[in-house]
């Protein structure tokens, strides 16, 4: 195994733990208490529900996005198998 291709299995794994993260990070804020502060004083009206994404949803719209790009460099390709593994295990997990 050359160093190159170690260098590219770490970026590729600290892509995906970035990936993790943010969405750690954004569960996190949406399992804040509720403070009555924060609903505004006017008329109040209905609100469209947002759902947020999983970490699983984020993980198949980044693998799609990179099954949809035309040309694929051999770090694309590292990286949407890297991907496919996460899925894969985030998906036996549950």
């Amino acid at each position: 195994m050359k160093f190159s291709d170690l260098v590219k299995i770490v970026a590729v794994g600290a892509l995906v733990y970035g990936a993790y993260k943010l969405g750690e990070k954004k569960g996190q804020k949406s399992s804040l208490p509720y403070t009555p502060a924060d609903e505004p004083m006017g008329d109040i009206q209905d609100a469209e529900v947002v759902q947020e994404k999983s970490e699983s949803d984020f993980i198949q719209e980044l693998i799609d996005s990179l099954r949809k790009k035309p040309n694929k460099t051999a770090k694309d390709k590292n990286t949407l198998e890297l991907l496919e593994i996460k899925l894969r295990q985030l998906l036996k997990g549950l």
